[in-house]
């Protein structure tokens, strides 16, 4: 046999071994067994992350009851629904340290994105070259109006921790 002959027949080998006449990537891979996954029961949730190996961390799930209580609290009673958050909230079953906590949470999340979006902007500035003299007029304003705000937040926010 000659050498030429030999790899003829050696790339061959290797095309035949090599060759896929179908692939499928999803073929043998089996179903996605999520039974609570688009569930608004927090009780199914838990036992979702429960079947996984997981906890859902307590604070949450507390969290979540409050939330699903003060919801059916406001549909229990039509006398409600012309009333303010202030009242809906002060009746709530929560003791009053716990409704704090919770609505301190909240806008620690509200400033979380806040200052993601700040950051966006800042980001966006600089790549683009962006001076103050190129805003609009309204944004100048909101600047200020902005300020005024964070000042009288921080001050309530100094007041709640005292």
């Amino acid at each position: 046999m000659k050498l030429s002959e030999l790899k003829n027949a050696i790339q061959e080998i290797i095309k035949e071994k090599l060759s896929v006449d179908e692939m499928t990537v999803t073929g043998n891979v089996a179903g996605y067994n999520t039974p609570f996954a688009f569930s608004k029961n927090s009780k199914g949730n838990v036992k979702a992350a429960e079947m996984v190996g997981y906890k859902l961390v307590k604070e949450l799930i507390q969290q979540v009851m409050a939330e699903m209580a003060l919801e059916e609290e406001n549909k229990k009673s039509d006398l409600k629904e012309g009333r303010g958050r202030y009242y809906n909230l002060r009746e709530h079953p929560m003791k009053a340290p716990s409704k704090v906590s919770v609505m301190i949470q909240e806008v620690n999340k509200m400033l979380k994105e806040i200052e993601y979006l700040t950051d966006l902007n800042i980001r966006l500035k600089k790549e683009s070259n962006v001076g103050p003299d190129m805003y609009w007029k309204r944004t100048n304003e909101h600047f200020r109006s902005i300020n005024e705000r964070m000042k009288r937040v921080s001050r309530k926010l100094e007041y709640l921790k005292r």
